[in-house]
């Protein structure tokens, strides 16, 4: 091999190995990007429970301690709370799902995740309606197995303190 050629194929060799550290680094930064943006639209979930519960103060008897007690013998005002309680489940099925199927968190998200779970617990803690309600036939294969394995969890270890 000539002087020259060893210069190109040195220069080809290089230029190749930063096109793909380049691509790699890119690829690692719109993977970033693309998760930061979906854990955004998380906050609003929450809000938007929030915001239910501010139109319709009646979905504090959600929780047993609330001092709004449910008449529950009004079919709406049961279906109401019924449907507030799959509202919850329903945002901690997109949680579950973004969290639960990533092997890559990074400790923002980590930290995310386990408040998330921390929330979950509490819900499960403070409304016996939330437990009936998972207890109900057939809603278990509805929802993300992440969240299925988490609930299990904190409904059993709830069981096995004699909380329930």
């Amino acid at each position: 091999m000539v002087g020259v050629e060893t210069i190109t194929l040195t220069i080809s060799l290089v230029s190749i190995s930063i096109s793909i550290v380049a691509a790699y680094k890119s690829y690692r930064f719109a993977e970033f990007q693309g998760r930061l943006n979906t854990r955004r639209h998380f906050q609003p979930l929450l809000l938007d429970t929030n915001r239910a519960m501010i139109a319709h103060p009646e979905l504090c008897a959600f929780y047993d301690a609330s001092s709004i007690q449910s008449d529950s013998s009004n079919p709406v005002e049961r279906a109401r709370l019924e449907a507030y309680a799959h509202m919850l489940l329903n945002t901690l099925e997109i949680i579950f799902a973004f969290y639960g199927d990533s092997a890559r968190l990074t400790n923002a998200e980590k930290e995310s995740f386990e408040a998330w779970k921390r929330f979950l617990r509490d819900i499960l803690d403070r409304s016996s309606l939330a437990r009936e309600l998972w207890n109900s036939p057939n809603i278990k294969p509805m929802y993300n197995p992440n969240l299925v394995a988490e609930i299990e969890s904190a409904i059993n270890s709830r069981a096995l303190s004699g909380s329930i």
